[in-house]
């Protein structure tokens, strides 16, 4: 069997405000069970590159800061 296929996709969820926190949903994958997630957030410049992961924000969710102000 190959890698899982995705049929829907991840989504972020919350409000986009400092202080506010950020949820991701994983989507829903087919393929070969267990199927497990792990998660990193990045940090990228106004256009959406040059991203960087964000220290120690592993989990499904994560509460955005003053540093984020301007990035995507």
């Amino acid at each position: 069997m190959g890698p899982p296929v995705n049929t829907s996709i991840p989504l972020v969820t919350g409000s986009a405000l400092v202080d506010t926190v950020e949820t991701v949903q994983p989507g829903t994958w087919i393929g070969r069970q267990p199927i497990s997630f792990s998660y990193q957030w990045l940090r990228c410049n106004n256009a959406g590159g040059e991203c960087g992961a964000i220290a120690g924000a592993t989990g499904r969710s994560y509460r955005l800061t003053s540093a984020d102000v301007g990035h995507k």
